[in-house]
């Protein structure tokens, strides 16, 4: 965040926001104990895709060649098209590295392949 010139005080506020996150579940009027959430931000916050907009910022810029991103939220759509499979499966697989080299766990059982003739 410090790449992006944030006033202290707001990363100190973010900080907070995120920090000694408490949560349970409540299962047919039961609750569990509470337990801490050490990733994420807080469901329903209208901060928190802006976070998530923040924090992905840059490894958004530096997308490979003919990788496009698509965001929502918090979510990100990784894609692109070609002639041939071969090179869609190679700039999927160089997106994946390089996202996972910056931090990002992409859900593999999400990804998908759509091939029009």
């Amino acid at each position: 965040m410090n790449n992006l010139r944030l006033l202290e005080y707001l990363v100190c506020w973010i900080i907070s926001f995120l920090s000694d996150r408490k949560a349970y579940v409540e299962l047919e009027n039961q609750l569990s104990r509470a337990f801490e959430i050490h990733s994420g931000t807080p469901q329903g916050s209208p901060i928190s895709p802006v976070l998530y907009i923040l924090y992905t910022v840059d490894s958004m810029n530096s997308n490979a060649s003919g990788m496009e991103y698509g965001l929502f939220a918090d979510d990100t759509t990784i894609y692109t098209s070609s002639n041939t499979t071969t090179t869609v499966r190679d700039r999927l697989a160089e997106s994946i590295y390089t996202l996972k080299k910056k931090g990002f766990l992409p859900n593999l059982k999400r990804i998908f392949t759509l091939i029009q003739q």
